[in-house]
């Protein structure tokens, strides 16, 4: 389960499953990919230009 994912130590799990929830319209991918375009918590800010 994707959702499953969103809490997974691992920051490029977590990128994975946010925008695989997101791309089939289920918002609880939301707040994490929110979290790493802002750079904020645990996201790897270098990565997060990959959502811009």
């Amino acid at each position: 389960m994707l959702a499953a994912h969103l809490t997974d130590p691992h920051f490029d799990a977590r990128l994975e499953a946010a925008a695989a929830l997101a791309l089939r319209g289920d918002e609880r991918g939301t707040p994490i990919l929110d979290e790493i375009r802002r750079g904020s918590g645990t996201a790897a800010p270098a990565r997060a230009g990959r959502l811009a």
